[in-house]
Formats: C-alpha cells, sequence, structure tokens
C-alpha cells in the first residue's frame, strides 16, 4: 500500500505554505495451527514549508515490527511484539499482552 497526501494552511506571518507528506507500510501475517507470526514496516516523510528553498523531506516514521501470537481459545490469545525505531532519540519497544474478547 501506498499513501501520499498534501496539506495546506494559511498562515498570516508565513502567507500560503504547503506542508507534503509521503509514506507506505507493509505488513504480512501467517499462521500456523495457534500460532500467528506477524511482521511490519511502515515509512513516513515529511516536508515542511515546501514553497521555501531548500526545504527537503525528513523522516518522521521509520518502524518494523515483529510479533508472535498464541490462540489459547478463539476469545483468548497472548502476544508478544517488538517495534523496532529506525529514528534517532526514539526507543524501541517491546509489549508483552493477554487479550479476552468478550
Amino acid at each position: 500500500m501506498y499513501t501520499q497526501g498534501d496539506l495546506s494552511y494559511d498562515n498570516t506571518t508565513q502567507g500560503n505554505n504547503k506542508d507534503k507528506g509521503r509514506g507506505y507500510e507493509l505488513a504480512a501475517s501467517y499462521n500456523v495451527d495457534a500460532w500467528t507470526f506477524l511482521a511490519g514496516y511502515n515509512f513516513a516523510e515529511g516536508k515542511v514549508l515546501s514553497n521555501s528553498a531548500g526545504s527537503s523531506y525528513e523522516d518522521i516514521v521509520d518502524e518494523t515490527l515483529l510479533g508472535v501470537q498464541y490462540n489459547f481459545t478463539s476469545k483468548f490469545k497472548a502476544y508478544t511484539e517488538y517495534k523496532i525505531q529506525g529514528i534517532n532519540d526514539k526507543d524501541d519497544e517491546f509489549t508483552v499482552a493477554l487479550q479476552y474478547n468478550f
């Protein structure tokens, strides 16, 4: 999947400027009996004040996700996910959870 967005705004001190964004997200899952294996990648970049000379795209989101789910029953599952942040100054995330659907 590929998405591209265009946002414009009017600021009295800056005039009419445009912020632009573009990005993509890929996701896949594979089931083996009660196990589900997950993988995903998400990337987005944006350009602020794109009407200004010398403006360039900067990374906003750069994430890789790996996960595993185990279904105990059709309503109860356990899962763990690890999200790797590709942008500096952002911490990786690790999640462990139980989910019950009523």
